[in-house]
């Protein structure tokens, strides 16, 4: 990695209490490192922090057998702040070998340009705890802030959702009668709370 890459990596953001997590568990196990001192061992479990806090998901594979998942970090990508209602959203070109973003609704030239990191068919109180747990801050975008009306009638379609999911994985789900009444209702919430180009978040 050029060390102007090195640079930019290390200036991104981390969960300050993963980082602590991370530390103690590579003190647990220094008797592994014990090639290592602790400065190196401080920079190794901070390049691990850092992504773990900024990873995309660039392909995912599941079969029966297994499950294999490949992410990476892009400096530009990343710094792109979250919301749940987010007006952007990108895919992995394979072709290229390139993360591309895209517009997934009208952008006005003022508006900060936002991506979402979690599941947005989750509930508002589902996406808290992930965003929390993962990256160490609460949303307060307009789909979760309940001061106002925009935020109350958000989460209300978000747990619909949610609920419809819930139906799609349950055990025993007639699957082919379930695939047209989920998606059928699905769509047409997502296209009421406006999440043209809706995806899982980063992972």
């Amino acid at each position: 990695m050029h060390p102007n890459q090195q640079s930019a990596y290390l200036g991104l953001t981390y969960n300050s209490e993963k980082l602590q997590q991370f530390v103690q568990g590579a003190k647990n196990s220094k008797a592994n490192c014990s090639n290592y001192s602790d400065a190196e061992l401080e920079q190794a479990v901070k390049v691990a922090a850092i992504f773990d806090n900024n990873a995309f998901v660039i392909h995912r594979s599941i079969s029966r057998s297994h499950s294999k998942v490949e992410e990476g970090v892009f400096i530009q990508l990343t710094r792109i702040n979250h919301s749940c209602r987010p007006n952007t959203a990108h895919h992995w070109d394979e072709q290229a070998q390139e993360a591309m973003i895209y517009a997934s609704v009208d952008i006005r030239a003022d508006e900060e340009l936002t991506i979402s990191f979690v599941d947005l068919l989750q509930g508002r109180d589902k996406r808290q705890q992930r965003l929390q747990q993962r990256y160490g801050f609460a949303c307060t975008c307009v789909a979760c802030d309940l001061s106002t009306d925009f935020g109350v009638k958000s989460m209300q379609e978000r747990a619909k959702m949610e609920r419809l999911d819930d139906l799609r994985l349950a055990p025993g789900a007639i699957k082919s009668l379930v695939s047209v009444e989920y998606y059928t209702k699905l769509l047409a919430l997502v296209k009421e709370e406006g999440l043209v180009g809706w995806h899982e978040g980063r992972l």
